[in-house]
């Protein structure tokens, strides 16, 4: 049996990925959780728990015992009954917190350039309810049920934008470097140029709007205010990172980073897919088909999802 987590408006969606109208779903406030016989990397998964288990408990301690037989060392994935799984997790081990995380994050639980698996050994579990126990030492993302939540930075970006491609280089595992070429497509009013400068890269802000005026004065960031689309695809020279926060449709996305890959000028692109109105599982599948390239709903993306290339599989 496999465990999706999932934001519970998207539940119906990961289901229809998955094919599974059997599946089995279970609800907290904010979270879903999706357990199905279908394996699969749906797009609208949080996280995802392979080859997971159910056992019924009659106490913290049976709880303990069994985890420890299964070799599980794991993060407890607030769902059910908090307090209980917190008593549980602090029988096992004290692990590190990831409520508040500082970006970017430590360097002794940093991931690799194939993503977060610094603690993929240590498992995880949940409950489903007082007696119920989910767990798996096969999880797909350290960080328990995909959902991390930074300490902000609530005075120097101009939106909280910024939160999105945090996460999305926390996932992958890599991180822009001084003087790194960077380009934010539908950058105003900065939020992602601001992230990207951080790093002391130099980027190139594109967008018809003007970006906020504390980033105006930043020497990392040149503007230029034209419409990501009349860029031609290869024109900007050779790009460490190409970042892309544009409201546009699916549909026109797709050509668009396809002829921008094609292009063999740049390592890394992370884009935004704003899935506006009904969402076309066909066109989310088209993005998923280019070669070496992922689709992933981060926590902190809300009615859209993000396009890593290229992205190993964790």
């Amino acid at each position: 049996m496999n465990t999706y987590f999932s934001k519970p408006e998207f539940v119906s969606l990961l289901i229809q990925e998955l094919g599974d109208p059997e599946a089995r779903v279970f609800n907290s406030p904010g979270l879903s959780i999706v357990l199905s016989q279908q394996k699969g990397e749906p797009a609208f998964a949080l996280d995802i728990w392979q080859e997971a288990q159910i056992a019924q408990i009659d106490s913290i301690g049976h709880a303990v015992k069994l985890l420890k037989s299964q070799g599980i060392f794991g993060y407890h994935k607030a769902f059910s009954h908090q307090g209980r799984g917190v008593l549980i997790q602090e029988t096992l081990r004290k692990v590190p917190d990831f409520n508040g995380i500082v970006f970017p994050i430590a360097p002794d639980i940093a991931p690799d350039v194939t993503g977060i698996k610094k603690l993929k050994k240590w498992g995880g579990f949940c409950l489903l309810d007082a007696h119920t126990l989910l767990f798996s030492k096969n999880v797909w993302k350290a960080i328990p049920g995909g959902v991390i939540t930074f300490l902000e930075n609530k005075n120097d970006p101009p939106n909280r934008a910024y939160l999105k491609l945090w996460e999305a280089l926390t996932w992958w595992g890599v991180y822009p470097k001084p003087g790194d070429q960077c380009v934010d497509f539908g950058a105003s009013p900065g939020g992602w140029s601001w992230v990207l400068s951080t790093f002391g890269a130099h980027v190139l802000a594109i967008d018809k709007a003007p970006l906020a005026p504390s980033l105006q004065r930043l020497t990392h960031i040149e503007s230029r205010h034209v419409s990501a689309f009349s860029i031609k695809p290869g024109s900007l020279g050779a790009l460490d990172w190409f970042v892309a926060d544009i409201a546009c449709y699916p549909e026109r996305l797709l050509p668009w980073i396809q002829a921008w890959i094609a292009s063999h000028t740049l390592k890394r692109m992370i884009c935004t897919i704003k899935l506006q109105g009904a969402v076309d599982l066909k066109v989310i599948r088209a993005f998923q088909e280019i070669p070496h390239g992922r689709v992933i709903h981060l926590w902190h993306n809300k009615h859209e999802l993000t396009f890593l290339w290229p992205a190993t599989p964790i």
